[in-house]
């Protein structure tokens, strides 16, 4: 993989560590998409409001996540830095399916629809939507294995908090959607989908106090996050709970949070190995339904810089200065049948 192109990936790998919002497509409370009543306790009443994700045996929750991402890169061996963009778009269903023992959950998550946009300098470099049918799919090198992603699925155990425990079926699935890809196409479908990126699809409950609390109240949140090359990235956030709002018709308590992004880098995985976040900053803001205890949306925004080694330099280093925008969204809601 030439030094542009290798570029081009690396500013996925970022994407393990800070995809926690999107922006929905299909609003809820609109046909289809039920919305439960506030519970008695929220902010608006002055009360104490438990924050803690709820996942209900037979509930089917669908998001549509958005990442838009900027970066400027400098290289030695270039003459004048690359300006670079990445889009992609996911969109994703979530099943619980039954109770395990200790009062835990087991949940299937299904990719619905992808896209993928990568340019540098104002020229694609990658491009994928899993809605269209190319003739190009055979000098895509994503195309075959991020195809093969939709309409599979994933299992997770989560504890009884509702944080996740384990990926269940973590090898299966990528051995299936990595059968007869390029070994370019596996090595930016494994950066893009990394254990830390399919943890953060279901893991909200990280975020969360799992208490009560009041307007004004605030909770310390420390996640770690492995994030391939990058190594274990570390999220040291403060959240505030700032009253009651409505989302999408959902009787929503905002949450704003703010905190700052490190990595400790991860020597040996490939060409890309031994690179690290420095200055990383976030703020995001999430609205949280503590009725039915779900993620209704969230956004947030980070800054960065992602400095590395180059295949080959000798040495040589290269920097990434970069600024991104993720949301997510529930699409849709189907709750249990009573």
């Amino acid at each position: 993989m030439n030094t542009q192109k290798m570029l081009a990936v690396l500013v996925l790998l970022g994407m393990g560590a800070t995809a926690c919002s999107k922006k929905s497509s299909t609003g809820a409370g609109q046909e289809g998409n039920a919305a439960p009543a506030a519970t008695a306790g929220s902010p608006a009443n002055g009360a104490a409001t438990t924050l803690a994700v709820r996942w209900t045996v037979g509930d089917h929750l669908t998001y549509r996540m958005d990442f838009d991402q900027h970066s400027t890169s400098k290289v030695p061996q270039l003459p004048k830095p690359l300006e670079q963009t990445v889009v992609l778009g996911l969109t994703y269903s979530i099943e619980v399916q039954k109770e395990t023992p200790g009062g835990g959950r087991e949940l299937e998550l299904e990719f619905v629809t992808q896209e993928m946009d990568v340019t540098m300098g104002g020229q694609p470099v990658i491009a994928f939507d899993s809605k269209e049918k190319s003739k190009g799919d055979r000098q895509n090198p994503v195309a075959g294995p991020f195809r093969k992603t939709i309409g599979s699925r994933i299992r997770y155990q989560m504890e009884s908090s509702g944080k996740l425990a384990k990926i269940l079926n973590l090898d299966e699935w990528r051995n299936g959607v990595l059968e007869g890809a390029s070994e370019q196409g596996k090595q930016i479908f494994l950066q893009t989908y990394n254990e830390g990126y399919l943890r953060q699809l279901v893991d909200y409950a990280y975020g969360m106090p799992g208490v009560g609390v009041r307007e004004g109240d605030s909770w310390p949140v420390k996640l770690e996050v492995p994030s391939g090359p990058i190594g274990t990235v570390v999220l040291n956030m403060k959240s505030t709970l700032r009253g009651a709002e409505e989302r999408q018709a959902y009787k929503c308590v905002r949450i704003e949070s703010t905190g700052t992004m490190t990595s400790t880098g991860a020597m040996g995985i490939g060409p890309m190995a031994n690179m690290k976040i420095e200055n990383g900053r976030l703020t995001g803001t999430s609205w949280f339904d503590p009725s039915a205890g779900m993620l209704v949306e969230s956004g947030s925004s980070q800054t960065m810089r992602i400095r590395g080694g180059i295949p080959g330099g000798q040495g040589a280093e290269f920097t990434s200065d970069v600024s991104q925008k993720v949301t997510v969204a529930l699409a849709e809601y189907r709750a249990a049948k009573k």
